[in-house]
């Protein structure tokens, strides 16, 4: 009883902490051409004007320093990733800064 009581505890800790979808400090490159913005609301922002074909909004939040355009190669860590959202957090090598992107960007 004591031996299933510990197998029960063990996956339900797998299953809490180790299940959530998020993923830490994975290492991948970028790719050119995607866009990066400065907090996950605004690229659900930014994502929303481009599903309507705001180009105008989207250049805006450029402007503002909300987003910019991610440079090709660029060596990053995964810091979130929540699962079935499309979008991750990331973190070039070497800085201290993070942005968030859609999983497209990253290769």
């Amino acid at each position: 009883m004591r031996k299933r009581n510990l197998i029960i505890s063990c996956a339900l800790f797998l299953v809490i902490f180790l299940g959530n979808g998020t993923v830490y400090a994975q290492e991948r490159y970028t790719n050119d051409g995607y866009i990066c913005a400065m907090t996950e609301g605004y690229l659900d922002e930014l994502l929303s004007y481009l599903a309507v074909g705001d180009k105008t909004a989207a250049d805006q939040m450029m402007k503002q320093g909300k987003t910019f355009m991610l440079k090709g190669g660029v060596k990053v860590y995964i810091m979130e990733y929540p699962s079935g959202s499309g979008k991750v957090k990331i973190r070039p090598a070497g800085n201290t800064g993070t942005c968030w992107t859609v999983t497209g960007a990253l290769k």
